[in-house]
Order: structure tokens, then C-alpha cells, then sequence
């Protein structure tokens, strides 16, 4: 597992947070993996999205399945480039992340860092003391939504073709991060 934590950014006791995946959540997903910041299109709802979480009270964390750095598509300092890339933007516009877990794992080596394993979750719980059952996970894909049902957490899928609807195993669908968050309000 690879973790980034912002040092500047404090944690309260207890906290709430909103897990992020990022590829199709946070910026444009490609079958073909995001590979370096050319590639890397962040949708625009995301800064006014994060924005308003951060006015919440909500601590913001990336929980992300990056399976291309272990089978050698992505090199890692492109990897982090695109990271870096994210944070200083996110921070730039006013919604700063806490911090970021990514699963470098190929799909096949059984970690318990890769979703739908809730292994991200919780070491950020554990590392952040995050309140998981008061806590979201906004994702979109079904491992998203298994990884915050097995952390404990509540899933909301973003599934930016469609309209918001509940789905029968009763979660929250949204077709943007700024209306999935805009439920949100305390």
C-alpha cells in the first residue's frame, strides 16, 4: 500500500471523512490506465464538490486501485507526478486532501490493500482516527461500494451517465461528485 498524508492538514478527534476513489470519481477514467498528468482530466464539479465537503467538516481521502503500477504500465514517477499534480490542485482551489492510499497491486496477488478488500479504509481509520460508520465512501464501481460496506463506512456510487436513483440494494446513485456531496449535508 502506498500512503500520502498532507502534514498541514489537521485531524480532528473522531473525524468524519469522505473516501474518494479517483479514476472515474475525481478525474476522467481510460481502459488503457492513466498514465501520465496529459492524460489526467479532472471533471469539473470536482473543486466546487470538494469544495463544499471541506465546508462540512468532512477530511478528504483518496482510496484508489492502481493496479497499472504493478504491472508496469504506469512508471511510478509518472504515478506520483500525477498525484502531486491532484494535491497541489485540489489545494490551489481550496479543498486540500488529508491524505491519499493508493493499492499498487496487481489484481491477482491477494493483498488486503486492494478494493473490494477494505484494507485502505481501515489503515486510514486507524492512522486518521476516522469515525468509519459515520464516514462515506463516494465510488464507481461495485468494488468501491464492497470495500465501504465491508470498512463499515456508507457507499455512494457516481455514475456520471445516469440520474440519481436508489438502487435495490439501497444506495445512493449520483451522476456527479457535486450532487453525491450535496446529500451529504450535515
Amino acid at each position: 500500500m502506498l500512503i500520502w498524508y498532507n502534514p498541514t492538514q489537521p485531524i480532528q478527534s473522531k473525524s468524519v471523512a469522505i473516501f474518494l476513489d479517483r479514476d472515474g470519481v475525481i478525474n476522467q477514467d481510460s481502459p488503457e490506465y492513466i498514465k501520465n498528468v496529459s492524460e489526467f482530466k479532472i471533471f469539473d464539479d470536482v473543486v466546487p464538490a470538494l469544495k463544499l465537503a471541506t465546508l462540512e467538516g468532512y477530511s478528504l481521502i483518496i482510496t484508489s486501485n492502481q493496479s497499472g503500477l504493478g504491472r508496469g504500465i504506469i512508471k511510478p514517477r509518472d504515478f506520483w507526478e500525477i498525484h502531486f499534480y491532484l494535491v497541489n490542485f485540489l489545494k490551489a482551489n481550496g479543498c486540500p486532501i488529508t491524505a491519499a492510499f493508493y493499492c499498487p497491486h496487481h489484481p491477482e496477488d491477494g493483498c488486503s490493500c486492494r478494493k473490494p478488500r477494505p484494507g485502505m479504509l481501515m489503515a486510514a481509520a486507524e492512522m486518521f482516527n476516522i469515525s468509519l460508520n459515520r464516514s462515506f465512501f463516494i465510488g464507481d464501481k461495485l468494488t468501491d461500494m464492497e470495500a465501504a460496506r465491508k470498512a463499515g463506512c456508507k457507499g455512494i456510487f457516481v455514475v456520471r451517465k445516469s440520474n440519481a436513483y436508489y438502487s435495490r440494494s439501497n444506495r445512493l446513485i449520483f451522476r456527479n461528485l457535486f450532487d453525491a456531496i450535496s446529500s451529504l449535508s450535515k
